[in-house]
């Protein structure tokens, strides 16, 4: 059978020569030649098994917030992670699928009086895509709650592992560094008991600062640059990539419409006509100007999806 047959048996809907532009954050990227939206978790491991039958190249996306698409997308079948179960217990300890939106589980937690990852709130994208990237923000970072991911593997099992197994460090985990060989299904997290309104306070204080200090509503994927120092950059102390760029004099650079934010250096936007080759081009001039103006290398946090032709 075919790719197309296996989904309509499964009874999935497969899409083909979609546009992934509209689904990232950065606005930017060609058509993916297969694409499916996954609703809950035995959709997604379905889709997913039908990929391995197929032997075809497949990616599963939740927010999107931290990927460049190339403009020429993606060959092979792309996944869109909508799935958003949540169970909380009574002692805070909660399993969540993978796709949830980051800021709606901290919200929705914080009101039921279980909180510790009020910092994160108003990091875009998924749970999921947090803990693929170990993202933090104010000197906490998403692992330090987790307790245990749900997976598929690479052989279409679906396995359960410990916090220690995934190995995280500064904006990585195991699966990042492996490219995605395994999919989070969901994530378990052991929450601290807090009052609703002191959560929700700080909620609303990190996401008035986040309005102020960051780009908010424009074309953009993020921090483009982890902090050299492996440091909690979020308030520009004088190692992190923002404040290097800022004193390199990388707000000054731009290839066609794309260029740092007047706000926050690491952070690139665009007026809605830049291409992802542009984007990325720039993201080499920025990196190129902080190593010859101090001998540092930027690594990308970001992360190049699709189709280069490199």
């Amino acid at each position: 059978m075919s790719l197309e047959a296996d989904f309509l048996e499964s009874g999935l809907e497969l899409v083909g020569n979609q546009p992934l532009a509209k689904y990232t954050y950065m606005k930017v990227g060609g058509p993916a030649e297969y694409f499916n939206v996954a609703k809950n978790s035995a959709d997604l491991v379905k889709a997913i098994r039908i990929a391995y039958k197929n032997n075809i190249s497949f990616r599963v996306i939740g927010g999107a917030s931290n990927i460049v698409v190339s403009d020429s997308g993606f060959a092979g079948l792309v996944i869109k992670n909508q799935t958003s179960g949540f169970n909380l217990n009574e002692t805070g300890r909660v399993q969540v699928d993978s796709g949830l939106g980051l800021a709606r589980f901290i919200m929705q937690t914080g009101r039921q009086g279980w909180g510790g990852l009020e910092n994160l709130y108003g990091i875009p994208g998924s749970v999921g895509g947090a803990v693929y990237g170990n993202a933090g923000a104010h000197g906490v970072d998403i692992s330090d709650f987790l307790i245990e991911v749900e997976l598929i593997d690479s052989t279409g099992q679906v396995t359960s592992h410990q916090k220690d197994w995934l190995e995280f460090d500064y904006r990585s985990s195991k699966l990042k560094r492996d490219q995605g060989n395994s999919v989070i299904l969901s994530v378990t997290f052991q929450l601290d008991k807090v009052e609703p309104n002191q959560s929700l306070e700080q909620i609303q204080q990190h996401n008035k600062w986040r309005i102020t200090h960051q780009p908010v509503g424009q074309p953009c994927c993020g921090s483009v640059f982890k902090n050299p120092s492996h440091g909690h950059g979020d308030r520009q102390n004088a190692n992190s990539a923002g404040s290097l760029l800022d004193q390199a004099g990388a707000k000054q650079l731009s290839v066609g419409s794309a260029h740092p934010s007047e706000m926050h250096a690491n952070f690139v936007v665009h007026d809605g006509t830049a291409t992802a080759s542009q984007i990325r081009q720039l993201f080499l001039k920025m990196k190129d100007l902080v190593q010859q103006k101090y001998g540092v290398t930027l690594d990308e946090e970001i992360e190049y999806f699709g189709e280069w032709g490199e």
